[in-house]
């Protein structure tokens, strides 16, 4: 079993979630609350509570790398993927100091 797997099931998931707000689905109408501050504390929040240093990610759809960063530099081994070959380059860019 892998590093951290047993942390990863659903089991987990639900334990983590129970309580915490439901963030609305994107709408094009909303996406500056999905670019605020408030909101990357939460995601940050939840990253620090369940990825530890040594954990290894896969960021889909992760667009111009900030989160694979984040990750990077806190010890988290991650990798980031997406559709948009300007998002992987802007990746590429952004985390070859992060990943050391």
């Amino acid at each position: 079993m892998a590093c951290g797997a047993e942390r990863s099931s659903g089991q987990e998931w639900e334990r983590y979630a129970k309580g915490k707000p439901i963030l609305p689905g994107p709408r094009w109408s909303n996406i500056a609350e999905y670019t605020s501050a408030a909101y990357d504390r939460q995601v940050q929040q939840m990253l620090d509570e369940n990825l530890l240093p040594g954990y290894t990610v896969l960021d889909i759809g992760c667009g111009d790398g900030r989160w694979v960063e984040y990750l990077l530099r806190r010890g988290v081994h991650c990798v980031g993927t997406d559709l948009l070959l300007s998002n992987a380059r802007a990746t590429c860019a952004r985390t070859k100091s992060a990943s050391g």
